[in-house]
């Protein structure tokens, strides 16, 4: 007897819970989205925004939110001046950066990219970047470091040029990150050599 009562509730919770809905749909109690008027099917009386419409304006709002901030970046020049090239350089030559989608141990070096384009910890200031020759495999070979983190290589197509030229490298004078939105990140670096070396 007891266990038909609780059955007989249930069922009983059950049609009323459908019919409360059917109530709520059909009597428009459920808000409307202001964007495209339909149904939320939420509880929510303030909801303004059904759950299509909220994720197409979450990706307007970032969207905008990172064209605010290229706006800010481009107004805002001065606090970050490009590095000119120090005086002895008398050649800057460019290089495509390789090897910018490897890890430094379990640190990513597109993690390390993606900071210094935003300007994230530890990168909230301009980096200075330099080269360094290292072995590797039994062969000489030119990282590219972002202080103390390394962020790629120096391609085999430029190597062989760089290091005939290495007695005149002078510095990296500037740089630029490519990529981003959903593709990785790249980066080309401006290296500055001294006089003679074209």
């Amino acid at each position: 007897m007891p266990t038909t009562i609780f059955v007989l509730l249930f069922y009983a919770a059950l049609i009323f819970g459908m019919g409360f809905f059917i109530w709520k749909v059909f009597s428009g109690t459920f808000p409307k989205c202001k964007e495209c008027g339909r149904r939320t099917l939420s509880t929510n009386l303030h909801a303004d925004l059904c759950p299509q419409c909220k994720r197409k304006q979450n990706r307007k709002d970032t969207a905008e939110w990172k064209r605010q901030m290229l706006q800010w970046e481009e107004e805002h020049a001065y606090l970050y001046p490009p590095v000119k090239p120090p005086v002895d350089c008398d050649y800057s030559k460019a290089f495509h950066v390789v090897g910018t989608s490897f890890k430094n141990g379990r640190r990513s070096r597109q993690t390390i990219l993606r900071q210094i384009r935003f300007k994230d910890p530890p990168y909230e200031h301009t980096p200075e970047f330099r080269l360094e020759r290292y072995l590797f495999s039994d062969e000489v070979a030119v990282g590219v470091y972002a202080e103390q983190e390394q962020v790629g290589n120096i391609s085999r197509d430029d190597l062989h040029w760089l290091l005939s030229h290495w007695d005149d490298y002078y510095c990296v004078d500037d740089y630029d990150i490519l990529g981003g939105n959903g593709y990785n990140y790249g980066l080309e670096i401006h290296v500055c050599f001294k006089k003679g070396a074209k």
